[in-house]
């Protein structure tokens, strides 16, 4: 069977009368099966449907260690530089509000833009790799990528220009490295919407390890950006060149795409399913409609708690650099230092907090996490320290790393998993758009009462990200 999997073939079982048990029914955990396909016969289903015809599906078709060496090491890699070009951003605006003579409501715009290239692609993900292929899309969003970065190389003259340049570095940022939502989910009626990259890790071995490892990259690209790009701003380089860098990250990063998931024997048409056991469309399981899933509290709750969690993440690396120069009295690379902690903190939590996080337990976890943030974050409002600041804010980054992640997997635990593909659409889709929401209302803020404000803006989402995280219902025994 296996081996009719790894040819294509498509393998149905018999139909088979089910037995219905009325008194509750275990179901194994799957998220621990990484490989291994189970058989019909080893699962409970707890329903009063008619027989239904199953689907097996086996995991990733073996490949060659060399060619999966080479389609992880092209995963790092774009995860790497959509974390570079994302965490920049904050180090630049002080230098783009003075050439292109802008206040701070203004270039907070730039914000506004990236995110719409997050929506515009971010639905569109599943459908498109059913239609060209998962490779074909990974490096098609390269591509685009690759043409916002030559925009913002190439002038320094127009800033709606800039700003449409920021959309399609987002459009290709959300169909390459959205936040693991397969790997805690485990969707398995129809391809995710968000993240390629996040995508393929899920199917391989030992996927916590490597996830973990896949994020932290995203933080370590976001610490290295903000270095560089003060090294330009401080010898009197025109900005616009700093994205040569950029450049010269993401052609190499295309070239390995296409040779690890389009070339040849790599060719890499679809993402594999997870390995359970599938229902097929025809038959009458059923599913959740987006009205059934927007009128579930869970939903509304842990959305909201990622639209302030994005909105606090995104607002201080876009706006520490402005703040410690302006308020802090920094020098240009001293501020940019303080952006690339915060990244530097994510990173190392992303890495290093997810077995801590399993040890004591999500929900109690993520709300000292939150109070330790909150007191951080108070310590740098009030201290008029550059050191304790700088040494604050990356406490902060370490604090909150993992609060996406802990979010996700909390979901889907409180969903049934006929939920999890458009719930968990709605619950990233409202959070990402606090990327947008936040920083630039912190920017219209500022350019009334002072940049000062930015730091109780994040103390007053963080107090927000507490309430929404208490009020998230206790994980119970689920019924699928």
């Amino acid at each position: 069977m296996a081996a009719l999997a790894a040819e294509g073939v498509t393998i149905h079982a018999p139909i088979t009368e089910i037995p219905i048990q009325q008194d509750e029914v275990s179901v194994k955990d799957l998220s621990v099966l990484e490989t291994a396909c189970p058989t019909v016969e080893s699962l409970a289903v707890e329903d009063s449907r008619r027989p239904e015809e199953f689907q097996i599906q086996d995991s990733e078709i073996p490949v060659s260690r060399r060619l999966q060496r080479m389609r992880q090491a092209s995963c790092y890699l774009s995860l790497y530089i959509a974390g570079y070009n994302c965490g920049v951003t904050g180090t630049l605006l002080p230098t783009i509000e003075r050439v292109y003579h802008l206040n701070y409501a203004s270039v907070s715009l730039l914000f506004v833009s990236f995110c719409i290239g997050y929506f515009v692609t971010a639905f569109g993900a599943g459908n498109a790799v059913k239609r060209w292929g998962f490779g074909n899309v990974l490096l098609g969003s390269g591509v685009v990528m690759m043409c916002g970065i030559i925009i913002n190389c190439s002038q320094l003259v127009s800033f709606p220009l800039m700003c449409f340049a920021f959309v399609l570095v987002g459009m290709g940022f959300s169909t390459q490295a959205s936040k693991l939502q397969l790997y805690y989910c485990q969707i398995t009626y129809s391809y995710p919407q968000l993240g390629m990259c996040n995508s393929y890790f899920a199917t391989l071995p030992r996927p916590l390890l490597r996830m973990g490892a896949l994020h932290g990259t995203y933080g370590f690209g976001a610490f290295t950006s903000p270095l560089i790009a003060s090294t330009f701003i401080s010898r009197d380089i025109r900005i616009n060149l700093f994205y040569l860098t950029s450049l010269g990250l993401i052609v190499p990063s295309i070239i390995v795409s296409y040779l690890a998931f389009v070339h040849g024997a790599a060719r890499y048409d679809k993402l594999p399913a997870d390995p359970v056991i599938i229902v097929d469309a025809s038959s009458t399981q059923r599913t959740e409609s987006l009205k059934e899933v927007l009128s579930r509290v869970e939903v509304w709750i842990l959305a909201i708690f990622l639209l302030f969690y994005v909105g606090a993440e995104e607002s201080i690396g876009g706006w520490i650099v402005s703040f410690m120069l302006q308020v802090r009295h920094g020098s240009t690379e001293g501020s940019a230092w303080v952006a690339s902690g915060f990244y530097l903190g994510i990173a190392i939590g992303r890495v290093s907090l997810p077995i801590l996080n399993q040890l004591v337990g999500e929900r109690k976890i993520v709300l000292i996490y939150i109070v330790v943030a909150g007191g951080l974050q108070a310590v740098s409002w009030t201290v008029k320290s550059f050191v304790a600041t700088a040494v604050a804010t990356a406490l902060v980054g370490f604090a909150i790393s993992t609060f996406y992640t802990a979010a996700i997997h909390t979901a889907s635990k409180l969903l049934p998993r006929r939920m999890h593909t458009t719930s968990m659409t709605v619950i990233s889709s409202v959070g990402q758009s606090g990327s947008a929401i936040f920083p630039f209302v912190i920017g219209v803020i500022s350019n009334k009462k002072g940049i000062w404000t930015v730091q109780p803006s994040i103390v007053a989402l963080l107090a927000g990200q507490f309430i929404c995280w208490t009020l998230v219902p206790k994980v119970g025994r689920r019924f699928d």
